[in-house]
């Protein structure tokens, strides 16, 4: 479900992605589809071991608090 609303919120411009800076995503599902958002820019913010541990081994950056300024 945040897949999709999320694709709608970029394709119609409610949501505007920066062209570099870091995008910070709390606390999503596993299996949850993150792929309308650059991987190499995306945090994956998580406290429960197995969310952030699916997100880590699909290849985003994982933390379980904020460390960074977020765009």
């Amino acid at each position: 479900m945040l897949s999709l609303r999320l694709s709608i919120a970029i394709e119609d411009g409610v949501v505007h992605l920066p062209e570099d800076g870091r995008i910070a995503v709390f606390e999503p599902q596993a299996g949850g589809d993150l792929s309308m958002l650059p991987k190499g820019q995306t945090d994956v913010i998580s406290r429960f071991f197995p969310n952030h541990r699916w997100f880590e081994q699909a290849g985003y950056a994982t933390e379980t608090q904020p460390v960074a300024p977020y765009d």
